[in-house]
Order: structure tokens, then sequence, then C-alpha cells
């Protein structure tokens, strides 16, 4: 589940960074905010399996 969500991120910051010719900034943001949350939901994720103490 979490690969799968990962590429799905990815996929839409890709498409969000390739139309950064017209408001290339906000674009960036939101690429950057999905990218931290997709950093947060994987943390957890392994916390959860028991892959990292936390």
């Amino acid at each position: 589940m979490p690969q799968r969500y990962r590429e799905e991120v990815e996929a839409l910051a890709k498409a969000l960074l390739s139309s950064h010719e017209k408001d290339g900034l906000i674009y960036s943001g939101i690429a950057t905010l999905l990218m931290v949350a997709l950093t947060i939901y994987w943390v957890d994720g392994l916390i959860r399996l028991g892959l990292i103490g936390g």
C-alpha cells in the first residue's frame, strides 16, 4: 500500500512540476507539501510495522 501511494503522489507531483511555466511557485509549493505529507505517511507506516523505533 505505501509503495502504491508513493507512486501516485510522485506522478501527481511530476505532473504539477511539468506545468511550472505558469504559477511555478504555487505548483512547486503544492508538490513540496505533497512530498512532506508522503514522508510523514511513510515514516508512520514504518513505525506501525515496527521496522523503526518510535
